[in-house]
């Protein structure tokens, strides 16, 4: 289990998934100052740290966990490949579907009282926790190539017996 790749790629996935806990998720900056937004708080922060506004989103970071878990999840299913390709590609289409409504997220909040009261827009300068999801599902898809390869390595070798 530990010395296959995809074993590393799939729990490098689950810690990068970790990472918008802790990192901005998205930056707003304008002439009215710059408010960050963290995904699992849902709030807008100033640049001081004060709450600039509440904004309950909660089907990204449930899709988040969701992901977390099948992806430690499809870390132990290294016995049944099939199962574990399965588990993998429903973990890819969650982090698509993270990655979308990260976008509408996005989408929202700059047509909303950000831009037109406050003169914020979007900026991806510092908005380290978007790049998360991409970079998990890079893993994933590297994981999910190297069940594959797995796979045929193991039908190859019940031809020759």
């Amino acid at each position: 289990m530990i010395q296959r790749i995809q074993t590393v790629y799939l729990f490098f996935a689950s810690l990068v998934l970790l990472l918008p806990l802790r990192l901005p998720f998205a930056v707003f900056s304008g002439p009215g100052g710059e408010a960050t937004y963290k995904l699992f708080d849902t709030e807008f922060y100033r640049k001081d740290g004060s709450v600039l506004v509440s904004e309950p989103v909660l089907l990204s970071p449930i899709l988040t966990v969701i992901s977390i878990i099948g992806l430690l999840t499809g870390i132990f299913l290294y016995k049944k490949r099939k199962i574990q390709l399965a588990t993998v590609y429903s973990m890819m289409f969650s982090q698509v579907a993270i990655l979308a409504s990260f976008a509408v997220t996005i989408y929202q909040a700059n047509k909303s009282y950000l831009s037109e009261a406050l003169g914020l827009e979007f900026s991806a300068a510092g908005s380290y926790g978007m790049a998360a999801p991409v970079l998990a599902l890079l893993l994933t898809y590297l994981a999910a190539r190297g069940i594959k390869k797995d796979e045929a390595l193991v039908r190859s070798a019940d031809r020759i017996r």
